[in-house]
C-alpha cells in the first residue's frame, strides 16, 4: 500500500507501531535517530522509492525532529547530494511527503509555522489513533501540499486520548472521519 518512514527512538513503541501499520499493508523502514532517518530517506530517493508518509517523532537521541524536517524542506541546491550526480544535481527533487510529527509536549505554534506537519499526534496515544490518522492522511480524497503555507491549518492535532481535531473539517466531510468520529477518536 504505502511506504512509511517511522522515526522513533523507543524500540518497543517503534515496534509495536510497525506492526499494526505492516497488518494493515503498509511497508515500514524504521529508524532510530536524525542520522539513520536522514541514511532512509536519501536510500529511498536515491531507489527511486520515495516514501508516502513519514512518522515522525520529535524528541530523538541525536538531535531533533524538527531538524529532520529543516532538512527536508531545504530548497534542492543546498540538499546532500547523492553519489553519480553531475553538477548541481540532488536527488531531493521530489516535494516532501506527509508528515504526521509525534511528542509528548504540545509544539509551539511557531515550529507548526515553520515546519507544517500535516498532523500532530500527543504521546501517550491509542494505537488505534495513529492507524487511523495514518489512513486518514495517506487517503486519496486528502489534498497534499505541506510545503504551501496555506495549508498550515489543516494539519490535524490528536491528543493523548486520541481525541482529534481539524479546523477545516465539516463533520461529514468523509466516511473515514465520520468513522472516527463515532469511535471517539475525533472531536467534532
Amino acid at each position: 500500500m504505502a511506504r512509511v518512514l517511522l522515526v522513533e527512538d523507543d524500540y518497543l513503541l517503534r515496534r509495536v507501531m510497525t506492526l499494526n501499520l505492516v497488518r494493515r499493508g503498509h511497508s515500514v523502514i524504521e529508524a532510530d535517530s536524525v542520522a539513520s532517518a536522514d541514511e532512509a530517506y536519501q536510500a529511498s530517493l536515491a531507489l527511486a522509492a520515495p516514501f508516502d508518509l513519514i512518522v515522525l517523532d520529535i524528541n530523538l537521541p541525536d538531535s531533533t525532529g524538527w531538524d529532520v524536517l529543516r532538512h527536508l524542506n531545504a530548497p534542492p541546491d543546498t540538499a546532500l547530494p547523492a553519489s553519480g550526480t553531475a553538477g548541481g544535481e540532488t536527488t531531493d527533487q521530489r516535494a516532501r511527503p506527509p508528515v504526521i510529527v509525534m511528542t509528548a509536549v504540545h509544539p509551539s505554534q511557531r515550529r507548526l509555522d515553520e515546519f507544517h506537519p500535516t498532523a500532530l499526534l500527543l504521546k501517550p496515544f491509542p494505537i488505534g489513533a495513529l492507524v487511523r490518522l495514518v489512513e486518514r492522511v495517506l487517503s486519496p480524497s486528502v489534498a497534499h501540499d505541506d510545503n504551501n503555507p496555506d495549508n498550515a491549518d489543516n494539519a490535524e492535532n490528536v491528543d493523548d486520548s486520541g481525541n482529534s481535531e481539524s479546523a477545516n473539517d465539516p463533520p461529514d466531510a468523509n466516511s473515514a472521519y465520520q468513522s472516527a468520529l463515532n469511535d471517539g477518536f475525533l472531536r467534532q
